[in-house]
């Protein structure tokens, strides 16, 4: 084996050595199997490659913003780097603006650069490619699944993949997988009883953009699909209310008591309704088959593959899609 290799693999072992040291970190810290903090990674080795860096780093010169961003952080400018390299897919404007961790990763990175130059191990065209690497890795992540089980309900399946999303939520903290699952499911559901309508839909971020007034606003009904509800969210109902709305609220089961009480709180219990996001779905999947056994297979078949198209035009983690099985 060459001394190339054999610095190729050197640096391999410690690159992997890096990111398992960062893989399993609170929220606060980080974690670099995550898109976020995989754009800091791209970024940052970017920046360098592109000019002659001085020695110890100092990561206050890559901040912007008064420290609060990453200079030349954004989703366009790793967009097309990963294009650069052949990736045509995207990592999400939120790797920028919205990554308000980006700071914390890119001094936690900086630091290990530094080790790496002082150790004579920095090579910058490698660690591009492994970033790269770790790239295509968080492409073909392994989605939800989904069986329907002829000995189990249609709420247990929506329950399962709810289950699935919080599970994975509590092993990368930062990101609200179960909260993005619910807003696509209600969506998908939505589209299956009223027809697709595209105007309907946007990204799990965007919830505020535009002054909407939900997530979802049909005639006069306001929806909001929540995991979490609090009183920020009974104020938005009694602003809903105040414009002549009739808000909804759809989340987890082990939610409903918990806004039932917030709404009696700000006394608006009666005036809006609240739903189990697994029997609001469950209804419409039992109701679109006309309670037929085979069509209600079809039904729940084409639910996941509109959902799985609302993934596609919102989202640009894959790993939120939802596998069939048949």
């Amino acid at each position: 084996m060459s001394d190339a290799s054999l610095s190729k693999a050197a640096l391999r072992r410690r690159f992997d050595a890096f990111i398992a040291a960062n893989t399993h970190k609170k929220a606060s810290e980080t974690d670099f199997r995550r898109k976020g903090s995989l754009g800091v990674g791209l970024i940052i080795t970017h920046t360098l490659m592109s000019k002659a860096p001085m020695f110890p780093l100092n990561p206050d010169d890559f901040l912007a913003d008064a420290g609060t961003q990453v200079k030349n952080l954004s989703g366009s400018n790793i967009n097309k780097i990963l294009k650069a390299h052949g990736i045509d897919k995207s990592l999400g404007t939120e790797v920028g603006r919205t990554n308000r961790g980006a700071p914390q990763h890119m001094r936690v990175y900086i630091e290990f650069l530094n080790t790496l130059q002082a150790d004579d191990a920095l090579d910058l065209p490698e660690l591009m490619e492994f970033w790269l690497e770790k790239v295509r890795e968080f492409f073909a992540a392994k989605p939800f699944e989904l069986k329907l089980d002829p000995s189990l309900g249609l709420r247990a399946m929506v329950r399962h993949l709810m289950k699935q999303a919080e599970d994975r939520q509590r092993q990368q903290q930062g990101f609200n997988f179960a909260g993005t699952l619910a807003q696509h499911l209600i969506g998908a559901k939505l589209d299956l009883v009223l027809g697709v309508d595209p105007a309907r839909h946007h990204g799990a971020n965007q919830n505020d953009a535009g002054g909407r007034h939900g997530d979802f606003l049909l005639n006069d009904v306001c929806i909001h699909v929540t995991t979490a509800p609090a009183a920020l969210l009974m104020q938005k109902c009694k602003e809903n209310l105040s414009h002549g709305l009739r808000p909804i609220i759809v989340t987890i089961y082990s939610r409903v008591a918990v806004a039932e009480a917030l709404a009696e709180d700000i006394e608006i219990g009666s005036r809006i309704d609240i739903f189990e996001i697994e029997q609001f779905i469950a209804t419409n999947m039992f109701e679109l088959s006309l309670f037929k056994p085979g069509d209600r297979r079809i039904k729940v078949g084409e639910f996941v593959a509109r959902y799985n198209e609302l993934i596609d035009e919102h989202e640009t983690d894959p790993s939120l899609k939802i596998h069939f099985l048949e």
